[in-house]
């Protein structure tokens, strides 16, 4: 921190000499992060101390400790360790906690920079270590961390991908996005044939079990070694987590568009992604070019939902070349499956 002064955003000189005094630290060893949407941080060489921004993130902050305590046992697990909990006014309006400071450094400090072998290889070492929390049987799992519930209700472009992972609702929802592919492109047949891959290689998604998710995986929460190795050493931010369908962990939405730079290459690294996690997991599906069908097609209702924007922010094109784009790559990946 350059400007210790930026202390004072988070808190005022009385309750800046408490915290010091009960945590046996120095004001000027205090390091100052605010990069974070819902918290304020505080760190020192070992710990780092998290606040809400504000009364609207208290009850997201208090699961992130919960999970945090729940899972100290859980070495295995690279997320941070609950050290203490505080509820005290004389230092914090909102209570805050202490939890372990892991090594490494954001990824997303790197993703500008690196080339696509290095972003490969990181994203195989994320599917890895993924599978690490996926693996942890649910009934071991703390009870605040219940299974999400299928999706009902009414179709729409805004829930299409929570009906897709309903496995009831598969068919329908392939019914709903071909049409809506038919109604805003020629470039893309759908036969018969086509529909019944798709539906049988998300159905396969759709069924697989609910396993715990980090649910908001992205650049700034995952902490990398400064090689490259990009090996993870840690993973942040865990207060989005809940027992949910496996893919939520590989979704690139939740990320910035520096990776969308890559986007062409999405095919290769989904199925490698794929690949690796399947492997790790010991799960066996009839196609491994399922991940990027679903998000593909998921991706295909964003255009939709832009289309009266000059420039589509994820493909940096008007919507007309933004659909034949993802028609490309939506025949590309009907190639693929039919090799296998």
């Amino acid at each position: 921190m350059k400007d210790k002064s930026c202390i004072k955003a988070i808190l005022i000189p009385p309750q800046i000499d408490k915290f010091c005094k009960i945590f046996d630290v120095k004001e000027k060893e205090l390091e100052v992060n605010f990069d974070g949407w819902h918290k304020h941080i505080l760190a020192t060489t070992d710990t780092v101390f998290i606040f809400p921004r504000n009364p609207k993130y208290i009850k997201a902050l208090r699961k992130e400790l919960d999970i945090y305590e729940e899972f100290t046992h859980l070495n295995f697990v690279p997320l941070p360790k609950l050290k203490k909990r505080v509820k005290d006014p004389e230092i914090s309006y909102y209570e805050f906690g202490a939890i372990t400071k892991l090594s490494g450094t954001a990824f997303s400090k790197f993703q500008k920079e690196i080339k696509s072998k290095q972003i490969e290889k990181f994203l195989l070492n994320l599917s890895k270590v993924v599978s690490i929390w996926h693996n942890i049987p649910t009934k071991e799992l703390p009870k605040m961390l219940e299974a999400n519930s299928p999706t009902t209700g009414k179709l729409s472009i805004n829930n299409w991908h929570k009906v897709a992972l309903s496995p009831s609702r598969v068919d329908e929802a392939i019914s709903f996005i071909t049409g809506l592919i038919q109604k805003y492109s020629n470039d893309l047949a759908i036969r018969d044939a086509t529909r019944k891959k798709w539906i049988e290689a998300i159905k396969e998604i759709a069924c697989l079990k609910n396993v715990l998710i980090h649910g908001d995986i992205h650049e700034d929460q995952v902490l990398v070694e400064a090689s490259d190795s990009m090996k993870i050493t840690g993973i942040l931010d865990w207060e989005s987590a809940r027992i949910d369908n496996p893919v939520w962990d590989f979704n690139f939405e939740r990320w910035e568009l520096d990776i969308w730079v890559w986007s062409d290459n999405f095919v290769q690294f989904r199925k490698e992604m794929w690949s690796t996690y399947l492997k790790e997991r010991k799960i066996s599906l009839s196609t491994v070019h399922g991940l990027h069908l679903f998000f593909t097609l998921w991706e295909f209702t964003w255009l939709i939902k832009q289309r009266k924007e000059k420039e589509i922010a994820i493909t940096k094109t008007d919507f007309e070349n933004s659909v034949k784009i993802y028609c490309d790559r939506l025949n590309e990946i009907n190639k693929l499956i039919e090799k296998e």
